[in-house]
């Protein structure tokens, strides 16, 4: 059975700039734009065609471009084991590319094009999840176990709502800006290492499934690696790479940057974002009134649709 989790984790853009000794890393989280419905919490969102969120968009890919990022790889499969160049980012730039939803075209590919970049790379790997399995050693253990697992998928469902209520009241930047917290990428991480409490003796379902969660991270990771590298220096020997890149990160040459400071702010976003915050501590969403984060579709110049 495959059960993605936590969109938080598996929807990422890295963007990725070269100084003269090392690459620094932004890794973006998204939510699924174009809600397929595959994962085991599912957001329902708007549609990011409409006037108002190609905007917002627009000024996502803006905010991200300021990191000045040499390439672009996003969620889309890697090919023989290696990153692939995403060949539907070619019918992009051509404008042959149907109209699309998904967060790989709305944001990973304008943001390339935007910075003229030839290729977006693929770098994802499939992974099985085996969260049944989970659930139903839970179900053999009650009391505990049953609302140990209630409890962590009720904390993923209160991040969920409030992203709800921040596009709600806000843009797709402070949607991003949400998702992208330290905060909230440190709750996404504890939901999986709490699955270490779910097994006994040989049967050990939670740790099956947090092997499979770190196995296709560290999978993605690799590809990204290798690539970075790859396009860094064609040709040469493999081990002189790996130990150029090994001298790099014992010299702290490879950060992370701030994703949030690289996002755009909404107007009112800091009031009506304390009142999301103050719902996850109270394990409660309730409406609030919009302080202004949301424009009026008809309220700026009206941009074509983006096709890809």
């Amino acid at each position: 059975m495959r059960s993605l989790l936590l969109p938080i984790v598996i929807c990422v853009s890295v963007l990725i700039a070269r100084a003269a000794v090392a690459a620094d890393v932004m890794i973006v989280a998204t939510y699924h734009m174009a809600s397929p419905g595959q994962d085991l919490h599912n957001f329902r969102a708007d549609d990011v065609l409409r006037s108002n969120r190609q905007h917002e968009i627009v000024d996502v890919a803006r905010a991200l471009a300021t990191f000045k990022p040499t390439l672009v790889a996003v969620e889309s499969p890697a090919r023989g084991g290696e990153a692939a160049k995403v060949e539907k980012y070619t019918e992009y730039l051509d404008n042959r590319l149907p109209e699309s939803r998904n967060e790989v075209v709305q944001i990973g590919f304008r943001l390339a094009r935007m910075l003229n970049l030839r290729e977006v790379w693929g770098i994802d790997v499939e992974g099985d999840f085996p969260y049944d399995a989970v659930r139903q050693f839970a179900a053999m253990h009650p009391p505990a176990l049953p609302e140990r697992l209630d409890a962590m998928n009720a904390t993923v469902e209160r991040m969920l709502d409030g992203l709800n209520r921040v596009l709600a009241n806000g843009t797709i930047g402070a949607a991003l800006r949400y998702m992208n917290e330290p905060k909230r990428i440190a709750d996404g991480q504890s939901f999986y290492r709490s699955l270490l409490l779910f097994g006994a003796g040989p049967t050990q379902p939670g740790q099956a499934l947090l092997d499979a969660w770190v196995s296709r991270n560290n999978a993605i990771c690799a590809r990204l690696v290798q690539l970075v590298r790859r396009d860094d220096r064609e040709g040469g020997d493999p081990s002189e790479r790996l130990g150029d890149l090994e001298d790099a990160e014992r010299r702290r040459l490879h950060r992370q940057p701030d994703v949030v400071r690289h996002l755009p702010l909404s107007r009112g976003e800091p009031r009506w974002l304390a009142d999301v915050e103050r719902g996850h501590r109270h394990h409660l969403i309730a409406p609030t009134s919009s302080a202004g984060g949301r424009r009026r579709a008809g309220s700026r110049r009206r941009l074509p649709r983006v096709r890809g």
